[in-house]
């Protein structure tokens, strides 16, 4: 996570973990960005539900201009769907959708780790470690949000390093749709849950680091699948539970 972005998301919220009033001067649109965003993936902004853009105005002390302009960034990571004459809502959750969302985030993942082993620099290496360490340290601290935060900056990394810039913009807007299906699990790590598969999620993150510093191209493509593997199955089994077993909910390879 770059210091810029840290110091948005501190000031977007407060140590209570609630918004605070005044965004900083001449950086509106990114606050409301940040700050709307975290709503929709903490699901405090549930599916299907309309986004009154005066409201949140009145919420976060702005002009319903940098809300407007958020609302229209938020629809480009199809986290909002903007109606026609009708405004703008969080995006629907589809359960049907996911086995094709998850065989797209594979994919992806595989590419951007092989480009990155082939081309990555000492500084992007720096980058990505940094990222790790960050993740790191939220689950020792069980802290969702910086776990969420972090985890997308962990991959953004290795995008960077991937040196393909149209692709990596695709994968990184696949990654922030992933932010918001994994938040039911990042949440239940908070709440003392899952604490292997964040120690497993912990082990994958260093090992994919340790492939693309080593340009172990079929390792890292390895570990792409089964990184992306155990966090589709994570999702899943937790689906699968809410639902109370009435619908399960499992992936089938064709």
């Amino acid at each position: 996570m770059t210091v810029t972005k840290q110091k948005l998301i501190r000031e977007a919220r407060s140590k209570s973990g609630q918004l605070q009033i005044r965004p900083p001067r001449g950086k509106g649109t990114d606050y409301v960005y940040l700050a709307l965003r975290s709503m929709i993936v903490r699901l405090e902004l549930a599916p299907g539900q309309k986004i009154d853009d005066s409201a949140i105005a009145d919420m976060l002390g702005v002009s319903r201009t940098p809300v407007r302009e958020a609302i229209l960034r938020l629809s480009a990571d199809k986290l909002v769907a903007i109606l026609p004459n009708r405004g703008a809502q969080v995006a629907p959750l589809n359960a049907l959708e996911l086995t094709s969302y998850f065989e797209a985030l594979e994919l992806t993942h595989r590419a951007l780790q092989h480009w990155a082993c082939l081309r990555r620099s000492e500084k992007d290496l720096a980058k990505i470690d940094s990222a790790r360490v960050a993740y790191e340290n939220a689950v020792s601290i069980a802290d969702p949000v910086a776990m969420s935060e972090g985890n997308l900056d962990f991959h953004r990394a290795i995008a960077d390093a991937s040196g393909n810039r149209m692709f990596d913009d695709f994968v990184m807007k696949l990654s922030v749709l992933g932010m918001r299906i994994g938040w039911i699990w990042y949440r239940d790590v908070a709440e003392g849950s899952h604490e292997k598969e964040a120690a497993r999620t912990v082990a994958e993150h260093r090992q994919i680091a340790a492939a693309i510093r080593n340009r172990a191209v079929e390792e890292a493509e390895r570990l792409a699948s089964v990184h992306i593997g155990a966090f589709r199955d994570q999702v899943f089994a937790k689906l699968s539970l809410t639902l109370g077993g009435a619908v399960p909910i499992s992936y089938r390879a064709t």
